[in-house]
């Protein structure tokens, strides 16, 4: 790597040439071209059970997968999504899309491997494989978490151990002993670059990848962050100042105390206990640049940086890792940002502009704060628009008077070359043959327009961008038996204007019937909750229905068509059963549907008796997550990842005893 900072795509190291100095002698920024070109992926994750591994045989059960496309841009052509799924003996097995042709899903019925190919088009293409065992070989992992109350003040640390659950069993005992930890402070204040070390108040962080807990709070003015770490953990601890009140400078921006901004260096309690109090935050690398749209400066545009997560991450989160930079009437910004990390670029047009929103997919690393100032800039292509109204009815011709919510968005792959981003060091590297420390690529965006409809249900987006959209209707509470209405249109070849009426969607019935493990009777699952949440990304927050389990094992649950549904069952409690049980998703039609039967796994108990400092706990939180893939269960390889629900959990008693249940895995499908 030449001398100084760097940026490079995807994550990876830049080989470039030594860079040249700038005239107060400090190194140039180096930037690597990011090759776009032969990334095409696709990766194919489990929705319904969350593994491809740990998965059981059965005459319904089956599997539901997801495939997504990495890319290195937006995808230049229209998917065209084709499955194959192959058992081990040679079947061909009939795998079934829903709305979403990037989901499919299939039976699992017989002990065997199942290879799944999926495949776009234009030699893009994605492979996995399930490994489906039968129920008396099988067993599940679980991660039991335990929380000590906060009466102990004394500094106990959250008790992990996996848990393993075998197929058959009735009981299984873990007693749990709290640890005890280090009390540390996290004062976040201004750095050498600073007259006067001053706190700075800040939202703070911290997690482990060997942990599920994720430890949280604030610093202020007053003092600092106070909290308990386990000794034998590496943590990373994010830092985000409060916003500034009018008139005060901005705060440094966001940073990440980790092994990339320790000079490699373990970040444990004992790191943190002398390096955080106060904790230095750097001020960071300024970057500058202009937001133009063709023909004149986008003011009020933004620009941001932040975490680098592909788009097939799963179960993390996309942080903000920089001050907001905001055109000024010339079309110029700044913002700082922390080395230490890899981030992507996302731009914001401004409000009521004819511009789509541009999120660059792939990785950028900045490696030295001492490097010269890097010039961002970023000019939007101009695009043919078109006015685009759109009035909602009800059946019968009737209007609805109060608002419904629309949201239009444009499609995969619709916008893929919607601007150009232009990035180069502060100088000139000066170097003969050229300055290969500056580039520029085309990128893709996506238009995304919200709304409500007036009293005469009608909206209208003006000025957008001509192409196809997924258009989603969310009708109010009180138009009873309208449903949330999803179609798809495409004004690329439209006029100025385009007037379309799109009547409002009813409501469908999805019935089903959940028996016990063992039989055709409803005497366990009777009195159960089913609950069904809505999986589309197009209306936040996700819609969730919930319906009870009648005396014969059957439900009814009242759905939107079109849409693909998570179904979990939430037992009766005082029954030995299993607080939380998945069954599948599925994706509904336009009329009414059956949903194959399911049953009510048995119960596990899991048991035991909590400690600290050879006293009993009472009022501890006992917690079981199933161990995974996000977002149902916890990722191994990095338990602080998503926030997946308890499969069980419970307090302890006055005597600091617990019991839980856990699903058998023999009678799980």
């Amino acid at each position: 790597m030449g001398k100084g900072g760097a940026i490079a795509a995807d994550g990876g190291p830049s080989h470039d040439a030594p860079a040249g100095e700038d005239a107060l002698g400090r190194p140039e920024v180096s930037w690597h071209v990011p090759d776009l070109a032969g990334r095409c992926n696709l990766d194919i994750v489990p929705l319904s059970p969350a593994s491809l591994v740990d998965l059981t045989a059965g005459p319904t059960a089956f599997l539901r997968v997801q495939a997504s496309i990495t890319w290195g841009q937006t995808t230049p052509y229209s998917p065209q999504w084709t499955w194959s799924v192959v058992r081990s003996d040679g079947k061909a097995i009939v795998a079934s899309p829903g709305v979403d042709p990037s989901i499919v899903q299939f039976p699992i019925s017989i002990s065997a491997r199942y290879d799944i190919t999926v495949t776009i088009g234009d030699d893009c293409t994605g492979t996995a494989r399930a490994l489906v065992q039968e129920a008396q070989n099988q067993y599940r992992l679980y991660r039991l978490r335990v929380l000590p109350p906060d009466s102990l003040t004394d500094g106990p640390v959250p008790y992990e151990v996996d848990l393993k659950i075998a197929a058959g069993s009735t009981q299984t005992t873990k007693d749990v002993d709290f640890d005890t930890g280090v009390v540390v402070a996290i004062d976040p204040s201004t750095g050498p670059w600073s007259t006067l070390t001053v706190a700075i108040p800040s939202a703070i962080r911290i997690q482990s990848s060997g942990s599920t807990w994720v430890s949280s709070g604030s610093s202020t003015n007053l003092g600092p962050f106070w909290t308990v770490l386990d000794a034998l953990l590496e943590y990373q601890v994010l830092i985000v100042p409060d916003p500034p009140n009018s008139g005060v400078p901005a705060p440094p921006p966001p940073y990440l105390l980790n092994r990339a901004t320790s000079d490699n260096t373990r970040v444990d309690a004992e790191y943190i206990t002398t390096h955080a109090k106060p904790l230095h935050l750097p001020i960071g690398i300024v970057i500058a640049g202009h937001l133009t749209s063709a023909d004149k400066p986008a003011r009020g545009a933004t620009i941001s940086l932040h975490s680098y997560q592909p788009s097939t991450t799963v179960g993390q989160t996309d942080l903000l890792f920089s001050n907001v930079g905001q055109a000024d009437s010339d079309g110029s910004y700044s913002l700082s940002v922390n080395p230490g990390g890899t981030f992507s670029i996302v731009l914001t047009p401004p409000a009521g502009a004819p511009l789509p929103t541009v999120s660059v997919d792939q990785g950028i690393i900045l490696t030295d704060s001492s490097a010269a100032a890097p010039t961002v800039d970023f000019q939007w292509k101009t695009l043919p628009t078109a006015d685009l109204q759109v009035a909602v009815a009800l059946p019968g011709g009737q209007t609805p008077v109060d608002p419904v919510v629309v949201h239009l968005e444009s499609t995969t792959g619709s916008f893929s070359d919607v601007g150009v981003l232009s990035v180069a060091s502060s100088q000139d590297s000066g170097q003969d043959g050229g300055d290969d420390s500056a580039w520029t690529t085309n990128v893709g965006g996506v238009v995304r327009r919200d709304g409500r409809t007036d009293a005469n249900g009608t909206i209208t987006f003006p000025d957008l961008p001509k192409g196809p959209y997924q258009l989603s209707l969310a009708p109010p509470s009180s138009l009873a038996g309208s449903a949330i209405t999803t179609l798809m249109i495409d004004t690329s070849d439209a006029n100025d204007s385009v007037q379309m009426t799109v009547p409002l969607a009813t409501k469908i019935e999805v019935m089903g019937r959940l028996l016990d493990a063992q039989d055709d009777q409803a005497t366990d699952s009777a009195g159960a909750t089913v609950i069904a949440t809505d999986l589309g990304h197009d209306l936040i927050p996700n819609v969730v229905v919930t319906a009870s389990v009648d005396v014969d094992g059957t439900y009814l649950l009242v759905l939107d068509p079109n849409r693909t549904y998570r179904l979990v069952a939430q037992p009766a409690a005082g029954q030995g059963l299993p607080a939380y049980v998945p069954l599948y998703g599925f994706t509904t039609g336009t009329t009414n549907m059956q949903l194959d039967d399911q049953r009510v796994p048995k119960g596990v108990l899991v048991h035991g008796h909590v400690t600290y400092a050879g006293s009993s706990v009472p009022g501890a939180i006992v917690q079981a997550f199933c161990l995974g893939l996000p977002p149902d269960c916890v990722d191994r390889n990095n338990l602080a990842a998503g926030s997946p629900p308890a499969f069980a959990s419970t307090i302890s008693n006055a005597n600091g005893d617990y019991g839980i249940y856990l699903p058998d895995p023999a009678t799980s499908e």
